[in-house]
């Protein structure tokens, strides 16, 4: 799990957990975007 916080357009801020995942021999996380985009679309 991950935790995104953010700040809307309207100066409205907020966070959020994400299921995140590593990929092998990479320091990156990644996001589902389409977990993001129903969160965001829902709020």
């Amino acid at each position: 799990m991950i935790r995104i916080t953010y700040e809307k357009s309207d100066g409205v801020r907020g966070n959020a957990k994400f299921v995140s995942y590593k990929c092998p021999q990479s320091n990156t996380v990644r996001l589902r975007k389409v977990e993001l985009d129903y969160y965001f679309i829902r709020n």
